[in-house]
């Protein structure tokens, strides 16, 4: 599967406050996202996944200034496996930020480093 987003985020604005940032791009918008995802079917109800997101650079405010509230491009690398161990029910496991990369959130909190997550999904309507 392959998700992508490509976008160019500006303010337009007739608004005599904003006018300072028109034409400046939208706050926490990066200018492109790409999230390629790989999946590999395995024996045994088994599949394996790797993920990465690929994404620009942004501002968390409106006055695009680069000395403040400026985050650079960044590449978050996920794994995961997933087991088919019911008709209606699987176990997974997965590493989300792989290589621990420090990132933040669109207001420029940092968000969590490397994670690891594992449980079950049950599904009241089984797959076929």
């Amino acid at each position: 599967a392959l998700s992508t987003t490509i976008q160019n985020p500006l303010i337009h604005s007739k608004d005599f406050y904003a006018d300072a940032y028109d034409g400046k791009r939208i706050p926490g918008e990066s200018r492109y996202t790409v999230v390629p995802k790989i999946e590999f079917d395995l024996p045994k109800n088994t599949m394996l996944w790797y993920s990465v997101k690929i994404q620009g650079d942004y501002f968390s405010d409106p006055s695009n200034d680069k000395t403040l509230n400026y985050f650079p491009s960044s590449q978050i690398h996920n794994c995961g496996a997933v087991w088919k161990i019911l008709k209606s029910a699987e176990l997974y496991c997965k590493v989300e930020n792989l290589s621990n990369l420090q990132n933040f959130d669109a207001f420029g909190h940092p968000v969590p480093g490397r994670m690891i997550i594992a449980g079950i999904q049950y599904s009241v309507a089984p797959k076929q």
